[in-house]
Order: structure tokens, then sequence, then C-alpha cells
């Protein structure tokens, strides 16, 4: 998948991630790869792959795209507690309000017992 590719690019040198970069599929960057609406970066944030959603966003994609429910990258980055993406994606301009079933990701981070987080998400 895109995210296991991007993945790679982590362990690997510069001139292998430009290799990378100019095969990409740069129309599937923010389209939904699986049947539930989730885009590759909504799948490297919910499973806290700063790097991944990082080289995503610097190929396009877009860090607000939903899943089929409603829930955004950034939800689902706080609501699995990860903080480190959940700070990058905000650096990225995702929304930190946008509500998902009448929550935001904060909510998220609370609800899922992740109140050092939430707590300085607030700050």
């Amino acid at each position: 998948t895109m995210v296991a590719r991007l993945l790679c690019i982590q362990r690997l040198n510069m001139a292998t991630s430009k290799l990378f970069v100019r095969s990409a599929s740069w129309e599937r960057i923010s389209t939904p790869s699986d049947k539930n609406g989730r885009t590759p970066v909504w799948i490297a944030a919910r499973d806290g792959h700063v790097e991944a959603v990082r080289a995503l966003y610097k190929l396009g994609a877009d860090t607000n795209t939903p899943e089929n429910t409603g829930c955004t990258p950034v939800f689902a980055a706080a609501g699995n507690g990860h903080e480190k993406v959940v700070k990058q994606l905000r650096k990225l301009g995702a929304d930190m309000n946008e509500p998902s079933n009448y929550e935001t990701p904060v909510d998220a981070a609370w609800e899922m017992g992740h109140d050092a987080m939430a707590e300085k998400l607030t700050k």
C-alpha cells in the first residue's frame, strides 16, 4: 500500500526516496484506499506514522479528508493516542475543531483515556 511504501522511505537513502516520489500515483494520494473511505493519510495517522503523514502531505495529500463515518485523520490519531501525529497534523493545517459524531479530536483523546495528550492539546 501507499503507507507501507512511505514507511520504507524512512529507512532508505535520498536517491531511493526520489525514485519513490516519481513513481507515486499522484491521483491516489488523497483517494480512499479501502471500502471504509480511509485515505493513506488517515491510515498513517491512525497507526501513528508521523513521517508517513508528513511525506504524504508533501506529495499533496489532504490532511482533513474524513473516512465514511466522518472521522478525520487527526481524530483517528487523537483517539489512538498518537500525540506526535496529532501535533504534526495540526502544523499541516488539520482542523482540530471539526467534529466527528459530535466530538472533536481532543474529545476523542479524553474519551479513549489519553488524558495527558488531551490536556496538552487544549493549551
